[in-house]
């Protein structure tokens, strides 16, 4: 039963092995054949049984191989999207083309993959610059010092037509990921010091607001009170904790 259902399957597949089924007289067409259609058929001779189920192994083992394959170029077609900022349009017309692991989306995918890289070799140079000033912002963000920024100067500074390849683009990305994952490990104390920055803010405020001694006198005294009272707890109780955890 296992077998036939597997049999079943696979006539179903339409070509999953990417050749055309057959529809002459070989013994293995005659077997399947006889054994779907034939109500007189009451069973296959072990030499068939034992062929049928090498096949039913070989076409499961394509199709896992055509599933990593579409994988893998599916993760390179969506980077390459993103990279030359395809228009979702685009994308979303190519995803709806593609149906199940035969050879036809095998060849879409192949088929995308050239025009993206033919894409990419057209934009390096933009792609180069647009990656520089990723990597500037990165360090403005990271506080890098002059000595970081120096030891990419080998890369940053390279603007000839001829040296501007996928290699050089590579190293730009790899830059701007080690500073990402950097910038990800410092921001909640950048988030500190942001808080702080704008409680010291908020504490010069203060004090000029507790020079006016009309300020509470109006319409809106108690609002304003309020208003203070926040402030003053703010500055009285979180600055301090803050300024000490930042100095550890």
């Amino acid at each position: 039963v296992k077998i036939m259902n597997s049999l079943k399957s696979i006539d179903r597949s339409d070509g999953d092995d990417g050749r055309p089924r057959s529809r002459g007289k070989s013994t293995d067409s005659y077997t399947i054949t006889s054994f779907f259609e034939s109500s007189s058929c009451i069973g296959i001779g072990k030499d068939a049984l034992d062929r049928l189920t090498s096949r039913i192994a070989e076409l499961n083992g394509e199709k896992r191989r055509r599933r990593n394959k579409l994988g893998e170029m599916g993760a390179a077609i969506a980077s390459l999207w993103s990279m030359l900022r395809v228009p979702s349009a685009e994308q979303h017309a190519f995803t709806k083309s593609i149906r199940g692991l035969g050879m036809d989306t095998l060849d879409k995918g192949e088929r995308e993959l050239s025009r993206l890289h033919e894409l990419k070799a057209v934009m390096i140079g933009k792609l180069i610059r647009e990656q520089r000033q990723t990597i500037e912002e990165l360090w403005e963000r990271t506080n890098a010092s002059e000595g970081e920024k120096a030891s990419f100067d080998r890369y940053f500074y390279v603007n000839d037509e001829d040296k501007l390849t996928d290699v050089l683009l590579a190293k730009h990305e790899e830059y701007a990921g080690a500073l990402n994952a950097k910038l990800e490990k410092m921001q909640p104390i950048l988030d500190l010091i942001g808080r702080r920055e704008s409680i010291i803010e908020e504490r010069v405020e203060l004090e000029m607001l507790q020079k006016d001694p009309d300020r509470l006198k109006g319409r809106n005294a108690s609002k304003q009170l309020m208003k203070e009272e926040k402030m003053m707890r703010r500055v009285q109780k979180e600055l301090p904790k803050i300024t000490q955890h930042l100095e550890k």
